[in-house]
């Protein structure tokens, strides 16, 4: 009825061919205008309630756009996490290949020393032997070690296996660490021939004494030396100065014996 406008009620209220005829027609158009009003209404509604569920899907659809903005926020900073988590690990991977390779280089440079230090003793007892008349080559020590620092008599580190200071692994350390004011006199332990008296990256400046009977000294990480490879020097002498040179972490004097080329504690001979 809506489709053929007001024309058609009042075409079927003028069809009417009696009163009570109009009456029932008048009735008739009434309830088709009410079923009309409540149609609608009732179309009103849907399309309120369509309206706002485009409103609701609109909102909701924006919502999860911002959700996905943010997951892709949060994804992009983990994976910034990620890739600096991995540029750590590389980095403490490299780090620890280096002290890896910087301590087995130490512990070489050590065996070296060691090998250098037996090599000039042996040198050494040839010359003894093929010039039994060279005084300094004749040089012998009281057998009684005396103490090299006069100033301070504390050990930081004791001879056996410890955990280093530097490459923080275990290993055999060879000496004893003795603290002391940077600068400070260094003495001979016992009369003998300097057979060694040089710098290398380990133990910095370093000097290494024979004195006979098997005997020998080795005094570490010098900041000067003041007497040479050849040299004789007196129990007590005066043969450098404590420093941090080599592989230190601060001014003290690595002391080391050697018995008939075995390394042994030295407080067992102090």
């Amino acid at each position: 009825m809506e489709e053929t406008g007001i024309i058609t009620y009042l075409e079927i209220v003028f069809d009417s061919t009696s009163f009570s005829d109009l009456l029932a027609r008048l009735d008739f158009v009434g309830d088709i205008m009410q079923a009309d009003e409540r149609t609608y209404n009732a179309l009103q509604i849907a399309r309120d309630d369509t309206a706002a569920a485009v409103d609701d899907l609109e909102l909701t659809k924006l919502e999860l756009e911002q959700e996905k903005i943010l997951l892709t926020q949060k994804h992009d900073e983990l994976e910034e996490q990620l890739d600096a988590a991995s540029e750590l690990i590389r980095q403490i991977e490299a780090t620890h290949a280096t002290y890896s390779a910087l301590y087995e280089e130490e512990a070489a440079e050590a065996e070296r020393v060691q090998s250098e230090i037996n090599k000039k003793v042996e040198e050494l007892r040839q010359q003894e032997a093929r010039a039994a008349a060279a005084a300094a080559m004749r040089v012998r020590g009281t057998g009684q070690l005396m103490w090299p620092v006069p100033s301070s008599g504390i050990v930081t580190s004791e001879f056996g296996i410890r955990m280093h200071p530097t490459w923080n692994v275990y290993r055999q350390h060879w000496g004893i660490d003795i603290k002391a004011d940077y600068g400070v006199n260094i003495l001979a332990s016992d009369t003998g021939t300097v057979i060694i008296s040089e710098y290398n990256s380990s133990y910095g400046n370093y000097i290494v004494i024979n004195h006979g009977n098997g005997f020998t000294t080795l005094y570490a990480h010098m900041s000067s030396r003041s007497v040479g490879a050849g040299s004789v020097v007196s129990k007590g002498q005066i043969i450098g100065y404590i420093g941090s040179t080599g592989v230190s972490t601060g001014p003290h004097l690595h002391y080391e014996v050697s018995l008939n080329g075995e390394k042994v504690d030295p407080q067992r001979y102090l």
